[in-house]
């Protein structure tokens, strides 16, 4: 899982304090998962400076942070970057899964015409690239991705279809019991226990998705997400337990997730905050911008430690999902008002079962981000040498 937030961070409120084992107050949300935690500090994006291209940085801050490669600056159809990780690994690892890869988001955005000083809306708003010309699109309607994954219609099907189909159903849950008994008579002890758990799951999950679509029944759906208080927040936790479900039922292995569109504009009500977010990374210094970049990364972490409360209570055979799965949260730029792509705020979550050594603060040297991406596909035991800029592989293990 690859999550992406937008607009870089209060770097004092997120860095933990020197000589001390708390977690720094942006971090701390994430307290009951701190043995799980592999904090990194060092690691840059050189693909995400200016260079010869000027401005720009909240493009290059997603375009690249997957990739690692520089994105051509054009707001044409001739746009180029690089072959995510993601993309990459599920070339090698995600054929026999439902889905290859998942791309998740919070907020819609377009894939042309351009967004940020003559660069494509395809650069600010997919994290994800199957090839170097081609974005990956992503969900973000919590009911779509429901349907998407759990079974009901064709997601690609038109509106009209999926209203007929859903008409027909009283349950998505309920069509597939059928099969389930008979697939309950088949199973052994455990794996029926397993079976049961994963339908009840599912049931409770599909209620408040259908709590979150009647909510919504009588509005347009928007070009961004809903700004009502607490109905975002609801949105985003949903987006979160999805993802978790897909990785559990073994629908997919590879998870990106957009936590908002680079250079997102979104106020914040969540948080007492009316300005947007971008605007507000444009601190220059005041103590009041800054406070309020700080609780909106606080609030970040508390959705990501809602998820990982869900992966470590997923049993396995060999322990708990989150044991099991390594989540990379963090920035395509530090500060917001430098936009600087260095010294990048990033955490990596779980993977102890896949031999990550969590539980660590590391000051790194300045390391290419791709370093970490390499080491990542290697603990997901694909045979690869380097990826984009790489130099040699984290030492994950350390």
């Amino acid at each position: 899982m690859w999550i992406f937030l937008p607009n870089g961070m209060n770097m004092a409120a997120w860095r933990p304090p020197a000589q001390s084992a708390a977690l720094s107050p942006t971090l701390e949300p994430l307290t009951r998962h701190k043995k799980q935690l592999l904090i990194l500090e060092g690691l840059a994006i050189t693909a995400g400076t200016a260079g010869a291209d000027g401005a720009g940085d909240h493009a290059r801050a997603a375009s690249t942070f997957l990739t690692c490669t520089r994105a051509k600056k054009t707001d044409g159809a001739d746009i180029r970057c690089g072959v995510s990780v993601d993309q990459f690994a599920a070339a090698a690892a995600g054929a026999s899964m439902p889905f290859p890869s998942l791309q998740v988001g919070t907020e819609q955005g377009r894939l042309a015409g351009g967004c940020d000083s003559g660069y494509s809306c395809a650069y600010s708003n997919s994290v994800s690239w199957s090839a170097p010309d081609t974005p990956c699109g992503k969900e973000t309607s919590p009911r779509r991705l429901f349907e998407r994954l759990f079974g009901a219609v064709d997601a690609a099907g038109d509106v009209r279809a999926r209203e007929l189909a859903a008409a027909r159903r009283k349950s998505i849950l309920d069509w597939l019991l059928e099969d389930a008994r008979s697939l309950q008579g088949r199973l052994g002890t455990e794996d029926r226990r397993t079976l049961e758990r994963w339908l009840e799951s599912l049931r409770s999950l599909e209620k408040r998705v259908a709590a979150d679509a009647k909510a919504q029944s009588g509005m347009p759906e928007p070009e961004l997400v809903l700004r009502g208080p607490g109905s975002y927040t609801e949105r985003v936790d949903l987006m979160y337990l999805l993802s978790a479900r897909a990785l559990a039922g073994n629908q997919t292995r590879l998870v990106t997730f957009m936590a908002g569109n680079a250079g997102s504009n979104r106020p914040f009500p969540e948080v007492a905050w009316r300005d947007g977010h971008h605007d507000t990374s444009h601190h220059g210094g005041n103590a009041e911008k800054l406070a309020a970049i700080a609780r909106i990364n606080r609030w970040h972490m508390e959705r990501l430690a809602g998820f990982l409360d869900t992966l470590a209570t997923e049993e396995t055979s060999k322990g708990t999902l989150l044991d099991h799965t390594m989540v990379l949260a963090g920035c395509g730029i530090s500060d917001g008002d430098r936009h600087n792509h260095d010294d990048l705020p990033v955490l990596l979550a779980g993977g102890q079962g896949l031999g990550v050594k969590s539980g660590q603060h590391r000051v790194l040297k300045p390391t290419p981000m791709a370093n970490l991406h390499l080491a990542m596909l290697r603990k997901l035991d694909i045979d690869v040498d380097a990826f984009a800029d790489s130099t040699e592989a984290l030492a994950l293990d350390a």
